[in-house]
């Protein structure tokens, strides 16, 4: 048995490599393996299955299935074999585009800065009327017992970096450095979650889109809205009403600088079921991200278009906020 593998970092070609017999009963299309290309041990997906080759040459054996959570889901590797079809595009630009090339065997997490109020610092916070960004800084630290990211203090208050090293110059804090892959949501600030009430023109959106949904029928919806009428409440009833139907859901959202407002509405009334997708995200947090959403700990994601290739299982529900937009479109050629 032959396997022609595809390598997301070779454009053009597939390769033929033999299937060795312990793991002829364990491979498929989308499966993710591990192969020697060029003398170097590669990481490559299996796009096709035969029990003969045309081919002449030396032909190696697949070295062994890499980790099953690297492996691209049936349906869709289907999706992507369309992608090529439909667009004349060879499949390794299609893998490129569709899975983080961060499937390596060591990832360098992203060091990470922590601040905690010192006992000093308790002290001290109500004497620093000269010292507003400082006080602010420490006012935060005051409402947790645990070190927190400096980065997530950016929402409370401007440069916490250069604040908490001033505070830490006066004794007032400590800071440590992690390295660790954290879920990026955990820096998204916690909003007051209120009741959503819908109009009633905001609930006959609602109702007409629940039907399709509760009936598993595939429809598509446009709703027309200027900025602040309310769509964004529609949307996150419809999330609720998926995963009470045990669907996850995918959230596009134009630009990376509208991911974390979005996340925090919808982390106010959904909680850390969702994950983030963009290109600000390290190799390592996509990867990490990946798995993750693989493995169905989390059924919810909000990022750019690249969001659609993650590997959810029993999807129900795609939102594509301010459709119009033309960062949704690819508008310059990229050549093979």
């Amino acid at each position: 048995m032959y396997a022609q593998v595809a390598f997301p970092f070779y454009r053009f070609q597939s390769f033929t490599y033999k299937i060795p017999k312990s793991l002829i009963n364990k491979v498929r299309k989308g499966i993710c393996v591990k192969a020697t290309f060029r003398n170097k041990p590669r990481i490559g997906f299996i796009i096709d299955i035969t029990k003969i080759t045309t081919y002449s040459g030396d032909i190696l054996d697949i070295t062994k299935l890499s980790e099953e959570d690297l492996s691209i889901p049936e349906d869709l590797w289907q999706t992507l074999e369309w992608i090529s079809s439909y667009y004349y595009a060879p499949i390794g630009p299609v893998l490129k585009t569709a899975v983080p090339l961060s499937f390596k065997e060591t990832l360098k997490p992203r060091k990470m800065k922590f601040v905690q109020i010192s006992s000093f610092g308790l002290e001290a916070v109500k004497d620093l009327q000269r010292a507003p960004a400082q006080k602010a800084l420490l006012e935060a630290l005051l409402l947790v017992d645990e070190p927190v990211s400096i980065n997530s203090l950016k929402f409370h208050i401007s440069n916490p970096a250069g604040i908490a090293k001033e505070c830490a110059k006066k004794g007032f804090v400590h800071i440590t450095e992690k390295s660790k892959i954290h879920n990026p949501l955990d820096f998204i600030p916690n909003l007051k979650s209120e009741k959503i009430k819908l109009s009633s023109t905001q609930e006959n959106v609602f109702t007409e889109i629940v039907k399709q949904l509760n009936n598993n029928n595939f429809s598509s919806h446009y709703i027309h809205g200027e900025t602040g009428s309310g769509k964004t409440e529609i949307y996150i009833r419809l999330v609720q009403e998926a995963l009470k139907q045990g669907k996850s859901c995918i959230i596009l959202v134009p630009e990376i600088s509208l991911t974390p407002q979005t996340a925090a509405r919808f982390k106010s009334h959904l909680g850390s079921k969702i994950a983030l997708w963009h290109s600000r995200l390290t190799p390592a947090e996509k990867a990490w991200t990946w798995k993750k959403i693989k493995a169905g700990d989390f059924q919810i994601i909000i990022g750019a278009r690249s969001a659609l290739f993650t590997p959810f299982k029993n999807l129900g529900l795609i939102i594509i906020d301010e459709e119009h937009d033309y960062s949704y479109k690819q508008e310059k050629l990229v050549p093979f």
